[in-house]
């Protein structure tokens, strides 16, 4: 088989048609009401909305993948006792228009 994902796949509840994106909390497993809120520290929602995108993307078969799009996700313990993880997105544009190429 090869990509057929759609936007629904990666948020539950994507909805275009008011013109917003609309996305309900309960998407995001790790992420609470108190960090959704519009005047909350952004990392936490940047980060839940990241690694979600990289949980769904990593749970398809490999012959249900994006061939000409990547998520890869790396982790490290640093010396200050912290976590550091890193998210890469590699996408194939089309050179004249700059657009994401077509499986």
């Amino acid at each position: 088989m090869a990509w057929a994902s759609t936007n629904d796949d990666f948020m539950t509840g994507f909805d275009e048609a008011t013109g917003t994106i609309s996305v309900p909390l309960t998407s995001f497993q790790q992420l609470t009401s108190a960090e959704a809120q519009g005047t909350a520290d952004a990392r936490p929602c940047i980060f839940a909305f990241v690694d979600q995108w990289f949980s769904v993307f990593n749970a398809l078969a490999a012959a249900d993948k994006a061939t000409k799009m990547t998520i890869t996700k790396a982790q490290a313990m640093a010396a200050d006792d912290t976590i550091s993880r890193t998210y890469s997105f590699t996408f194939k544009l089309d050179p004249t228009g700059l657009e994401v190429k077509a499986e």
